[in-house]
């Protein structure tokens, strides 16, 4: 039994080898295939997949150029216009307006930058600072920049006072940039718009105007034979301006007018005004003040008649504080101005939701009034 169960056992092993060398159908040879792992892609499958990945990586990759380069554009953008704030701080604070080859120092010195991050971009790309041809600002015939501020200020009404500075984030091409920036071409860039042509080439202008930064001043002497004083910023060196004269000119923002009264023999500094809008001053009875009128008028009346007495009398022995005459008018002169401006404004204030003590020229008017009070008391010694 054994020996045929041994026989039998041979003959099925036989017949197993057999079987596995005998070719299988082709479903079954790629599914025993699959089995053990011994798959593998076709070409064409291969070129499929590789050709995706590419598009996918095209696309990913323009959308990131886009975004750096939209990102550049913004940041070109915010560097211009921190310059263009900058030029007109360093105008303000030096009083001086420098030709376009200087810009960029200013700019540098007021923003504590070093000279190669105002000339060039992070991209390495040149700015270009353009002035107007026909900036005009100063004084005599031929009145343009640089210009730096006397105590004569710009006595030609300044015009044409505008920068530009043009820069951008990839090569600019030729044609951006005219040849020679006479006052035509440059008044054309100023005004061209965002559909610059240009500008889709990644260049971008900034504009700078300095016009607003002028203010007109008028000096008026009243006085038919009394020069009328006055200096400009800190210097001591006194302007004068002939009796009867008339003096107009156009100042810095923030331009510090000195004007100066007579005080007897000599001259002492009555005020000092920082100029921030076109203002004009008179020149009378040996002081300044707001140009109310225009001109002298047919003559003080009465009550200018007791104004020159009463300046013109003897001081009182015994007065306090050295209070004399001249406070008095001044401090006069103040009530009343400031009683007129909240009479100009329509009496504003009440008791009630609107006190008056918040309302400015009410208050201001309320303290010159005190203080004429106080002045008129020290010049009789009371």
């Amino acid at each position: 039994m054994r020996f045929r169960a041994s026989k039998q056992n041979a003959g099925a092993s036989a017949d197993v080898r057999a079987e596995r060398r005998m070719p299988m159908p082709g479903a079954r040879r790629e599914q025993m295939r699959r089995k053990f792992g011994q798959g593998a892609y076709t070409l064409i499958e291969l070129i499929g997949v590789l050709a995706i990945i590419a598009i996918l990586g095209l696309i990913v990759t323009e959308n990131v150029l886009e975004k750096v380069k939209r990102q550049a554009r913004q940041t070109e953008g915010d560097n211009l216009a921190t310059f263009a704030d900058a030029m007109r701080r360093s105008v303000v604070r030096t009083k001086s307006i420098p030709g376009a080859g200087n810009m960029p120092a200013q700019i540098a010195a007021e923003l504590s930058l070093p000279m190669s991050k105002v000339l060039t971009t992070s991209f390495r790309y040149t700015r270009y600072f353009f002035m107007h041809p026909d900036f005009r600002v100063g004084n005599g015939s031929m009145p343009t920049v640089p210009y730096t501020q006397t105590v004569l200020g710009s006595t030609n009404e300044p015009a044409n006072c505008r920068a530009l500075i043009v820069s951008s984030i990839g090569p600019m091409e030729e044609d951006v940039l005219p040849a020679e920036m006479d006052g035509t071409t440059f008044t054309n860039l100023w005004n061209t718009g965002e559909a610059w042509d240009a500008l889709a080439r990644d260049v971008k202008l900034q504009r700078i105007e300095f016009r607003d930064l002028f203010h007109r001043v008028v000096l008026n002497n009243l006085e038919p034979s009394m020069n009328a004083p006055f200096s400009v910023e800190s210097t001591n060196t006194l302007t004068f301006i002939s009796p009867g004269g008339r003096f107009e000119t156009w100042f810095i923002e923030s331009t510090a007018l000195n004007l100066h009264m007579v005080v007897g023999t000599s001259l002492q500094l009555q005020t000092r005004e920082i100029i921030r809008e076109d203002v004009s001053y008179v020149f009378e009875n040996g002081r300044w003040m707001r140009y109310l009128t225009r001109g002298r008028g047919g003559g003080s009346g009465i009550f200018g008649s007791l104004v020159d007495a009463f300046l013109n009398s003897a001081l009182y022995s015994g007065r306090k504080f050295a209070a004399d005459q001249q406070s008095i008018v001044d401090e006069m002169y103040n009530y009343l101005w400031y009683v007129a401006l909240w009479a100009n404004d329509g009496f504003p204030g009440d008791d009630k939701s609107n006190p008056r003590p918040q309302i400015p020229e009410w208050r201001v008017g309320y303290d010159a009034a005190d203080r004429l009070a106080d002045f008129s008391k020290n010049l009789v010694g009371n």
